[in-house]
């Protein structure tokens, strides 16, 4: 597939200024900001209220019948996260995860810029701004909820996602470098091929062994 295709934008259209309540988007999607669901494909990562603080939350399309297994309360998830530093730059991965096979977890995918954002993009854009601050809560945070939508946005499903004591360790690692990326932006056209890059070099083997390793 070729990387274009995994992204779009309508610079017609804005979104709202604030942060949604998580406890109204996870009744009802319309909360979300504006576009949101109209170009959600796989998966992304928004900020939302919880408790009157701001808080990294994952947003995942799929259908209930994309799941091997019917998927229940007691069903294993997971928030992965790798880095992968490329010849043109860096990005973050991320892949919620569903252990409905116990040797198969089903997945998403996005990807996150730690650069600063392009000049003119709007704050509230919902796809492409903040990438930085969304990565700063998730890292800092002990888990995210994530929200499971089909291509009706309906609700199918939400979960409070706990990281595991090797995860934060990690984020914690991941939250110092953002650091090193201040003051510094990558071009739409650089980054796609970064993200192309990445699609050709990394091992689905490699990333199954890290999805099953989150869940023993």
């Amino acid at each position: 597939m070729p990387i274009s295709d995994l992204f779009s934008k309508n610079s017609d259209q804005s979104s709202t200024s604030k942060y949604p309540d998580w406890n109204r988007v996870r009744k009802n999607p319309s909360h979300l900001p504006e576009r949101m669901l109209k170009e959600l494909q796989k998966a992304m990562i928004f900020i939302v209220k919880e408790k009157g603080k701001e808080h990294a939350a994952v947003i995942v399309r799929a259908e209930k019948s994309e799941f091997q297994k019917p998927v229940t309360a007691s069903t294993p998830m997971r928030l992965h996260v790798g880095f992968y530093s490329g010849r043109s730059g860096d990005i973050f991965s991320v892949y919620p995860l569903v252990l409905d096979n116990p040797r198969d977890p089903a997945f998403k995918e996005t990807w996150m810029s730690p650069y600063e954002d392009a000049e003119g993009i709007e704050k509230t854009d919902p796809l492409s701004a903040e990438s930085r601050k969304r990565l700063k809560l998730l890292f800092n945070q002990k888990y995210a909820w994530m929200l499971f939508v089909n291509n009706r946005d309906q609700i199918i499903l939400d979960r409070k996602v706990k990281f595991t004591p090797g995860q934060i360790r990690t984020f914690k690692q991941y939250g110092k470098k953002l650091d090193q990326y201040q003051g510094k932006r990558i071009s739409k056209t650089t980054y796609f091929a970064l993200l192309q890059e990445y699609l050709n070099t990394v091992s689905m083997g490699k990333l199954h062994n890290e999805f099953l390793a989150l869940f023993r």
